[in-house]
């Protein structure tokens, strides 16, 4: 007696299953067509494939049918593999067999062999690892990259990592300064003001000359002069955790920094890390700050003067900076006037992560964001984390977004707006975005049109991994540089575990 109820149960469990499966059955029925990825771009006589995901039910047909709208620019296989045949753009549609209802179209791009020509190329670093964060170009050849080492760049290795800053006269060094402290030191950001000094900016954990530490982990902002003489340095934090990653100079000569906080550095603490955005005066005196946040881990990354005064800061949240959080991380985009007055916030995510990595600000103070995503942010998720770059008016309101990657991990890390409105966006993927990928983890760059047109891509690397960490543009030729870090002979023979790079190209 002591089983029964447990074999009535049983029983009852049984009869249930039995009466769910016996049941009517859904007809057959073709529910969506995507093509993960996005839109696509290749050169003049290259080959990509695509996929079509088809979403059925009840045992209906998952074909679909391969076409593409203006064959004299590219055509289509039945199999989805798509050739470029002349520079322009066309529609290619996969459509289900079952139910011609069902569709699903990206835009192909063809790209003229030649556009984004390499011009140089520069790769240097020492026997240990060695990485570039950012780059910044003035006067059409100068050329500011800023990164860390782990070993003697120049002169002797002071800590466990030391920051680097290294200015180019075209593809010859002109000046290195590397510097550090006994611990930890790293160079996120650099910038070139109008009179040809050089701002970069990071953290420490320790104190750097003359200066004065205050916790675990302090921010910090350089300035040298055009011969890479220091000017001043200024060295801030709480006694906890401090970071600036991004910096930029304003025409006037201001100085804006972007980083995130695990104390109250200027308010009162949010949460488990804040963001916050400082404007320095040309000398270095302290014009505003403000810090921000949720109850969650909060970050800016991203920071850049915007034309009509103010400046705008990008980063992620994980609560609800603005309105209703999206997922587990958001990203964030806000601006602020030239009192440091918030003017607007716009909060945007998917159901899992999403982290705005750059910002840029271009011709009529529109401002393009660009980060990563886990899911279907703008458009359907081809896998891993995906790109995406959105472009926004000054007012705030969004103009339009594209979300694009491979089945892989991939992200778009930096982003440049050239005279005219065009976005350059780079950073890396572990998947084919065009042409064959060289090896686990590719650099890449993406040349988009001020309407969301995709004219160019260029996927570059070595057997090894390669990415873009930073993108700056000259808006006199248009020609872009971008700096990030190989572990493989890039150009040259590798020096250690990895290296810097620094490449330019024509638009």
């Amino acid at each position: 007696m002591r089983n029964g109820p447990w074999r009535i149960v049983a029983w009852l469990a049984a009869s249930l299953l039995v009466t769910a499966c016996s049941g009517p059955s859904a007809p057959p029925a073709v529910l969506g067509v995507a093509i993960p990825g996005g839109d696509r771009a290749l050169e003049e006589g290259r080959t990509v494939a695509l996929a079509a995901e088809v979403e059925v039910r009840g045992g209906a047909s998952a074909a679909v049918t391969w076409a593409a709208a203006d064959e004299s620019v590219a055509t289509v296989s039945p199999a989805g593999v798509v050739t470029g045949v002349a520079p322009g753009v066309t529609a290619v549609t996969a459509t289900s067999e079952a139910d011609a209802t069902k569709a699903a179209t990206v835009a192909v791009t063809v790209q003229a062999i030649g556009d984004g020509d390499v011009r140089w190329t520069v790769q240097f670093g020492t026997a240990a690892a060695d990485g570039a964060e950012a780059v910044a170009i003035a006067g059409g050849s100068r050329v500011a990259v800023a990164g860390s080492t782990r070993g003697g760049l120049e002169g002797a290795h002071a800590g466990e990592t030391d920051a680097f800053v290294r200015v180019l006269d075209g593809a010859t060094p002109a000046w290195t300064r590397q510097f550090g402290t006994f611990t930890f030191e790293y160079a996120n950001g650099v910038a070139i003001a109008a009179d040809g000094r050089v701002v970069v900016a990071g953290s420490t954990r320790s104190q750097l000359p003359g200066q004065t530490g205050a916790g675990v982990t302090d921010a910090y902002v350089r300035v040298y002069d055009a011969a890479g003489a220091e000017i001043w340095t200024r060295q801030f934090g709480t006694v906890n955790g401090d970071v600036v990653h991004a910096v930029a100079v304003a025409a006037d000569g201001r100085i804006a920094v972007a980083g995130s906080t695990t104390g109250a550095l200027d308010g009162p603490s949010a949460g488990a890390s804040d963001a916050f955005a400082r404007v320095f005066g040309r000398d270095g005196d302290l014009l505003w700050a403000r810090q921000f946040g949720t109850a969650g881990s909060d970050g800016a990354n991203a920071v850049a003067f915007l034309t009509g005064g103010g400046v705008v800061v990008a980063g992620y949240v994980t609560g609800a900076l603005e309105g209703a959080s999206a997922g587990e991380r958001d990203a964030f985009l806000r601006r602020y006037d030239d009192a440091g007055e918030v003017v607007w916030t716009r909060q945007f995510g998917a159901v899992f992560d999403d982290e705005a990595r750059a910002v840029a600000v271009g011709p009529g103070g529109r401002i393009a964001v660009v980060g990563s995503t886990r899911a279907g942010l703008d458009g359907g998720h081809a896998g891993g984390s995906d790109a995406f770059v959105r472009l926004y008016g000054d007012d705030g309101a969004l103009a339009w977004g594209r979300q694009f990657g491979t089945p892989s991990a991939d992200e778009a890390r930096a982003v440049a707006i050239d005279a005219v409105g065009n976005l350059l966006v780079g950073g890396f993927t572990e998947g084919s975005l065009v042409g064959v990928g060289a090896g686990g983890r590719d650099a890449f760059v993406r040349k988009i049109e001020p309407d969301g047109t995709v004219r160019w891509t260029k996927q570059f690397g070595t057997a090894q991994s390669d990415a873009v960490a930073a993108v700056a543009v000259d808006l006199a030729s248009g020609d872009l540089v971008v700096a990030g870090s190989t572990s493989g002979g890039l150009s040259g023979p590798s020096a250690g575990s990895s290296d810097v790079f620094v490449r330019r190209m024509g638009p």
